[in-house]
């Protein structure tokens, strides 16, 4: 598990090396849901966060943190992709935590 704030900089990152942005709140494009549920599933699988936090921290509402939990899988071709994502995640935290620490 990493701590929320380096973990939000590794998702950050990890969004903008597969071409998408922060999701900004209130925006509702296909780009925005994606990167949304992508951060989501990352940030409930790497940080100790609760759903209502992490839904909060990528700029949506706490009511729908149980439908995003729940539509994280299908944002996936397969279960490779999905853990392929993680793994970029982790990486970046990592860097993260190395840029922070020098």
């Amino acid at each position: 598990m990493f701590s929320h704030e380096y973990a939000i900089a590794g998702v950050r990152a990890a969004l903008a090396q597969r071409g998408f942005d922060w999701p900004e709140k209130g925006v509702k494009d296909k780009d925005s849901v994606t990167a949304r549920l992508l951060a989501f599933d990352a940030l409930r699988n790497l940080t100790g966060l609760s759903p209502t936090a992490i839904a909060r921290a990528v700029n949506s509402t706490a009511s729908n943190a149980k439908a995003m939990g729940a539509r994280c899988e299908r944002c996936y071709r397969t279960m490779e992709d999905r853990a392929e994502w993680v793994q970029l995640v982790r990486a970046c935290i990592q860097q993260e935590i190395e840029r922070c620490a020098t």
